[in-house]
């Protein structure tokens, strides 16, 4: 990885969070302003498995009293 993707990269990560994962699927917490982040991080786990992720649902999660910005839940299925 090159010096200038590095900090980038450390920049979406910082953007998201998995709240759980397996083989067949993962589920990612992400701000609203950035929603290629959670598509990017799922496609980027189920590769690991060798599939492709596919978006099954996703849905707005309250932000906690305006002090964090506002966020989505996103459920990917690993599919072959």
């Amino acid at each position: 990885m090159s010096r200038i993707s590095a900090p980038f990269a450390a920049i979406l990560l910082a953007a998201c969070a998995v709240q759980s994962s397996d083989e067949n699927g993962i589920a990612i917490e992400y701000t609203t302003h950035q929603p290629g982040v959670a598509q990017w991080t799922a496609d980027d786990h189920c590769a690991k498995f060798g599939k492709r992720a596919i978006l099954m649902r996703k849905g707005p999660r309250q932000s906690n009293y305006g002090l964090i910005p506002q966020t989505n839940l996103a459920e990917f299925d690993c599919v072959k």
